[in-house]
């Protein structure tokens, strides 16, 4: 028998969900060996196959043989939405329909077609039966039947963003809502977020099944239940943007009683949070961010196998080994001397603002202009003009029958005229229009300085941090990849950041 232990003390298990590397600050490790994009949305490891680890970046699967050191290309087929595995064969959810990859004689076969207006987001596989979410709902094929069937009770006829499967249970997300399948084969509601949100995918971000033990990230927060959904405890203590949430990583521990034959208590060690903006740590009620080595703050999945954590981003993949020892002593280092040639992070931070023309006083300029336009008026200048010609002959007769005729009448005119008007639209020295579109235009300026400000940052620090290694220890690795944080802070900054530390290198 096994049990979850969810004790009166409910703060002690909350305060303990976090997962919890050995190292102060672990240190990730690129693995991107064989990848033709950078940007990685799904990872998925098999029991089965310890070695084998597949992944997609939206238009092709990968397939590693050895955990991620190189990568090979499975297939390309339109845009692909989502892995899942039995652990027998892989299957595969793409724009033009679902397909299924034999693991032992890589096989491949198209089980469904996907009509001109529905998407197959997710799949998943429970107690023999496959399910797929998509656009119109929810689509099951049983073990032993020949087509997908449409399940049409009232709760799945939403769009079907994911699906959750352990051995024992199975969830459906739509955008603002989890069901549970029940033991009568249907899906009904077990969370709901309070939140309305017209715009963008699913509210409900990631769930991880333990037994019956679940946790659950949404765009309001993350929450616990020991019960399989029926009741949920809000974790506190977690101050980022719940919004940003791609992806949740728990590690738990199985602990056997002495006192109770057969009896098993579930605790989770460990969580791990990727978001949008960054990779975090929950422990002990406290959120730290994981950062050092990693290329990017664009997390879009996570993972584990055999004790090593492997971090998809939108710059590759990274991994690190949870179970790592204690960081050996080193050498220190005279920061002084290391940084005499190099320009500050505050430098930096100008020159990039420079190079992407982001300054704040572009916006007050901006403004400043839109009030001065009111006093221009709006200028109007016409001109028209026009010729005319005619020609006529005379005729006279008389009554002998002698005729005479005249001479040529003929005439010609022209005209020519123009205007000039001014107007002034009183209301704009009041409020202009055109301030709504500065306004529109002044938020987006402020999240890409943001942006460009934040991978500056991260990129300044973790090439300070390689300089450090590299005087305790060189290696080739840790040199090419200096060389390359140095390009990327030289493409932010048009180059400047090489050229200031040449200038002075030179004045040497």
């Amino acid at each position: 028998m096994k049990r979850v232990i969810l004790t009166t003390m409910i703060l002690f298990l909350i305060a303990t969900i976090g997962y919890g590397f050995k190292t102060i600050d672990p240190h990730f490790t690129k693995k991107s060996n064989g990848l033709i994009s950078s940007e990685i949305h799904k990872l998925l490891f098999l029991t089965n196959y310890p070695y084998r680890l597949y992944a997609h970046d939206g238009e092709r699967v990968y397939v590693s043989f050895n955990k991620g050191e190189a990568f090979d290309v499975l297939m390309q087929k339109g845009w692909i939405h989502d892995l899942y595995s039995n652990e027998e064969v892989l299957f595969i959810a793409a724009d033009d329909g679902v397909y299924v990859l034999d693991l032992k004689d890589d096989h491949l076969e198209k089980i469904f077609n996907v009509s001109a207006n529905n998407t197959v987001f997710a799949i998943a596989e429970h107690k023999g039966s496959i399910y797929i979410g998509s656009k119109i709902g929810v689509h099951k094929k049983e073990s032993f039947g020949a087509y997908f069937v449409k399940i049409k009770d009232a709760d799945t006829n939403n769009p079907s963003y994911q699906l959750f499967s352990s051995a024992q249970h199975l969830f459906l997300a739509d955008k603002k809502a989890l069901y549970l399948l029940n033991t009568n084969g249907e899906f009904k509601q077990v969370f709901k977020v309070g939140i309305d949100k017209e715009e963008g995918g699913s509210l409900i971000k990631d769930l991880i099944i333990q037994d019956d033990l679940c946790v659950l990230a949404t765009a309001r927060g993350i929450y616990i239940s020991d019960d399989v959904g029926q009741t949920w405890q809000l974790l506190n203590g977690i101050n980022i943007n719940f919004d940003d949430i791609t992806s949740l990583l728990a590690m738990t521990t199985v602990m056997r009683s002495h006192g109770v034959a057969g009896e098993e208590s579930l605790s989770l060690d460990g969580l791990l949070i990727g978001t949008l903006h960054g990779l975090y740590e929950y422990r002990d009620g406290d959120v730290r961010r994981l950062y050092k080595g990693l290329e990017s703050e664009v997390i879009h999945d996570l993972v584990e196998a055999d004790g090593e954590v492997y971090v998809a981003t939108d710059r590759g993949i990274f991994t690190v080994d949870g179970e790592q020892g204690a960081a050996p002593n080193v050498v220190p280092v005279d920061l002084t001397k290391l940084k005499q040639n190099e320009p500050t992070i505050a430098m930096v931070h100008g020159w990039a603002i420079d190079y992407a023309e982001v300054h704040p006083q572009k916006i007050s300029e901006w403004r400043r202009l839109s009030k001065k336009k009111a006093l221009f008026p709006n200028l109007s200048l016409g001109v028209d003009g026009g010729r005319d010609w005619s020609r006529s002959n005379s005729l006279w007769g008389s009554s002998s029958g002698s005729l005479l005729i005249g001479p040529d009448d003929k005439g010609s005119g022209e005209d020519f005229g123009w205007d000039v008007s001014l107007s002034w639209d009183l209301s704009d020295f009041i409020w202009s229009t055109d301030q709504t579109t500065i306004d529109g235009r002044s938020k987006l300026m402020v999240e890409l300085r943001e942006d460009i400000l934040a991978q500056v940052t991260r990129l300044y620090f973790e090439r300070r941090r390689l300089a450090v290694e590299l005087v305790q220890h060189n290696a080739f690795d840790k040199q090419l990849r200096f060389e390359e944080l140095t390009a990327h802070l030289d493409a932010y900054t048009g180059g400047e950041f090489s050229r200031y530390i040449n200038r002075n290198s030179e004045k040497q």
